[in-house]
């Protein structure tokens, strides 16, 4: 599947995706999946996949991006800041939906965040309910971006180095 980067003693395991991407996408939301086959066509040197597995299944999984993603570019000045200060941006974070409620995407976020411990990380929600797990996450809502009729709530964590981490 991918380069193991943690355990946890449960058997599930946080690993860097390395095989075609189909398993990935098959877990993800079916509504995402067009959107997601844009970055893998014109982005792949710019990302990388990450899941949380459990003897060979995904139960969650994410994408970090390098640079600045082309869905955010309507709000390039507003993200500019971010992407040359070296943050990350995470975007399609998702739970397998009979393993929600379990801790798997905190999980996959504190992995994340151990893995690149000097790295910040952003990301924009269009749900306004899910700034309180990004919160609960680490994350802290900076400010409400807007293009036309397009709203994002604009969230960032500071690297964990900077707090001792």
């Amino acid at each position: 599947m991918g380069t193991i980067i943690d355990f946890d003693q449960n058997g599930r395991q946080f690993l860097k995706w390395e095989r075609p991407p189909d398993q990935f996408l098959a877990a993800m939301p079916e509504e995402w999946r067009w959107d997601f086959h844009i970055y893998l066509e014109n982005t792949t040197g710019h990302m990388e996949l990450f899941a949380i597995t459990e003897q060979d299944h995904i139960l969650g999984g994410g994408m970090v991006f390098k640079g600045l993603p082309p869905e955010m570019e309507i709000f390039e000045k507003e993200v500019e800041p971010l992407v040359e200060r070296g943050y990350l941006y995470i975007g399609f974070l998702f739970v397998v939906p009979k393993y929600r409620g379990q801790f798997i995407g905190s999980t996959w976020l504190r992995c994340m965040k151990a893995l690149y411990s000097d790295k910040g990380f952003w990301l924009t929600v269009e749900e306004p309910g899910l700034i309180e797990f990004y919160e609960k996450n680490g994350f802290k809502w900076t400010s409400t971006l807007v293009q036309g009729k397009r709203y994002e709530e604009l969230l960032k964590s500071e690297p964990s180095k900077y707090f001792g981490g």
